[in-house]
């Protein structure tokens, strides 16, 4: 995968009350310096969230319970490379909830090159836990500017192809959908996997592309 923390492997999994200890230090933190306390949380980064329902579940319940941490469910965002089954039942527990699902590629073969753990929760499963989720959410998605996010990291000469752009505005059509496109930041899966960046020319004409297809995006800047 283009993330460098996927190469660590799995060490165990945070119970809710560790998650939910760096919320409150974080707070205390923040607060500590004169400024307000975190409003938005996304569960993401080493690790998939999903792959610990149980405990990501407990810690979504208590950081919205007005009598714990008080956050508005919409400020809650639970980010995945696409654990369907689990995503299924985050829709029917937590359907106030924000998804960001990480996708990478538009069609399964490359997919599974990029994010090995695609070979367990096909493209089709997945797609059906999304519109699921999309279904459920619908009328607060309608009043969304944004809906759902699509995470699709760009990799030169990997995914970033007019073909592949063309593949994913079919994939994603009809869908509301938000892309978020984000270059290839190179990591330790550089030498791992041979990717590389690719050229800000590359990026913006395959945000255009798909854009001209019909979906809507953010192309995300670097800032050194």
């Amino acid at each position: 995968p283009p993330q460098a923390t996927g190469t660590m492997g799995l060490h165990g999994d945070l119970a809710a009350s560790e998650i939910l200890e760096q919320v409150a230090l974080l707070t205390r933190h923040e607060c500590s310096q004169g400024r307000p306390a975190p409003r938005n949380i996304v569960f993401m980064g080493m690790g998939e969230p999903l792959a610990n329902y149980d405990a990501v579940s407990e810690a979504v319940e208590k950081l919205c319970d007005p009598f714990h941490f008080a956050f508005r469910r919409r400020g809650v965002t639970v980010s995945t490379v696409g654990v369907a089954p689990s995503l299924k039942k985050l829709t029917r527990e937590h359907p106030d909830v924000r998804v960001a699902l990480s996708l990478h590629a538009p069609t399964q073969t490359l997919r599974e090159r990029i994010v090995p753990a695609s070979k367990r929760w096909p493209l089709d499963e997945l797609l059906e836990a999304l519109d699921d989720h999309l279904s459920a959410t619908e009328k607060r998605h309608k009043r969304s500017a944004s809906g759902l996010m699509i995470e699709y990291v760009l990799l030169k000469g990997v995914n970033d192809r007019d073909e592949d752009a063309d593949a994913l505005a079919a994939l994603l059509r009809g869908r509301n959908v938000m892309l978020n496109l984000i270059p290839y930041n190179p990591n330790v899966t550089a030498a791992l996997h041979g990717f590389e960046a690719p050229e800000e020319a590359t990026c913006r004409a395959f945000g255009k592309r798909v854009i001209n297809r019909g979906l809507r995006v953010r192309l995300r800047q670097e800032f050194g």
